[in-house]
């Protein structure tokens, strides 16, 4: 039996593709655990599009025993572009999928805005498993046609690999077999650093809505602590948040790093926020990536009372706050010498999930 992964990554072969912090994270995780759990072949595919808008470009392939690794057609990207290159890209997926797989072979695939008709295709056709780490509708603004598609491509599938136990239970959606996934499980070395005293970070996008500005708000009420901001966004966005918070002396704007490199310097820090407004649409549809890349360094965390949080298994492992800038406060000011032993929680869910995402495929 071959397992067809079909996701989304900045860089899977040589080729640097536009993909979000968010997805190449769980894409790159559930990737390596499908090479490292499963015994048969394996193929890999980046569904992610290029950088520049008009970019082109054949599907390039590299093979290492039985994992094959493929970067899909580049077939330009933005506004523009985007109504012909999702056309494209599904007509070369389908095609792949004719030639190379069988009947008894399994395929999982990244849920994503830009796959709904492939997604409905892939349930009607094949046995797979579709991964949804939100229901990108509740995010964005659509319309009602839109908001109905997505919520019929999520429920075409019978296995689905959620980003929650809050979204599994969602009640517009109905699943058969499902395994809760919150993100990458994969634990970075521990450097030998200190931590910075009355250090806080921000790691996260800086859309409106996630929380950077209630972050750099709050340090109104903190002078004598310091927020190390890391994030990702358009330019005109960071351009804003620099004239607003960059003069500011306890607001340091640092370069956006790779995963990898982001959780090597998270080590210097002690806390690590997390100010979603819980009254937001997306309150139990996701999980807030950042929390679990947080504790994979060992950082304090504190959360708003976010449902998706709460619901989760690290909620014993998070310090929750109201979401005002005086319970943050509170929070941080209180917990200065709390310890909590996260890595090794993480460390027994990595090795829980390779078994379970092997089982669910199969089913």
């Amino acid at each position: 039996m071959k397992i067809l992964y079909l996701g989304y990554f900045s860089k899977l072969n040589i080729d640097e593709r536009f993909c979000s912090l968010a997805a190449n994270n769980v894409c790159s995780y559930v990737k390596t655990t499908l090479c490292k759990k499963y015994d048969g072949d394996v193929v890999i595919i980046n569904l992610a599009q290029g950088k520049k808008h008009f970019s082109f470009c054949k599907s390039n392939k590299s093979t290492n025993g039985n994992v094959t690794i493929i970067d899909a057609p580049r077939y330009g990207s933005g506004r523009l572009l985007s109504r012909f290159s999702n056309l494209m890209l599904r007509k070369w997926v389908r095609k792949f999928i004719k030639r190379n797989l069988e009947d008894n072979d399994q395929i999982l695939i990244y849920h994503s805005l830009n796959t709904l008709k492939l997604e409905r295709y892939i349930a009607r056709k094949y046995n797979s498993v579709l991964q949804v780490e939100e229901i990108y509708c509740d995010v964005v603004a659509k319309s009602r046609k839109t908001k109905r598609i997505e919520l019929e491509s999520i429920n075409s599938f019978s296995k689905h690999l959620f980003v929650s136990k809050s979204l599994m239970n969602d009640s517009r959606i109905k699943s058969l077999n499902s395994t809760i996934f919150y993100g990458s499980y994969s634990l970075p070395e521990v450097p030998n650093v200190n931590r910075l005293n009355k250090s806080i970070v921000y790691a996260g996008t800086f859309e409106k809505n996630k929380g950077v500005d209630f972050a750099c708000d709050l340090m109104e009420i903190l002078p004598d602590y310091t927020l190390y901001v890391y994030g990702h966004g358009s330019a005109s966005r960071k351009e804003e948040l620099l004239s607003k918070y960059g003069k500011k002396k306890n607001i340091v704007f640092c370069d956006q790093l790779r995963d990898e490199d982001l959780s090597q310097k998270l080590f210097q820090y002690q806390y690590g926020i997390s100010p979603l407004d819980p009254n937001s649409a997306f309150n139990s549809t996701t999980f807030p990536s950042k929390i679990l890349t947080y504790l994979k360094s060992g950082l304090m965390v504190v959360s708003s009372r976010f449902n998706s949080v709460i619901d989760s298994p690290f909620n014993e492992y998070v310090i929750m706050a109201d979401y005002n800038f005086e319970s943050y406060k509170k929070a941080i000011v209180e917990h200065t010498a709390c310890v909590f032993d996260s890595r090794n929680f993480i460390k027994s869910l990595d090795d829980k999930f390779g078994h379970e995402l092997i089982d669910l495929i199969k089913l």
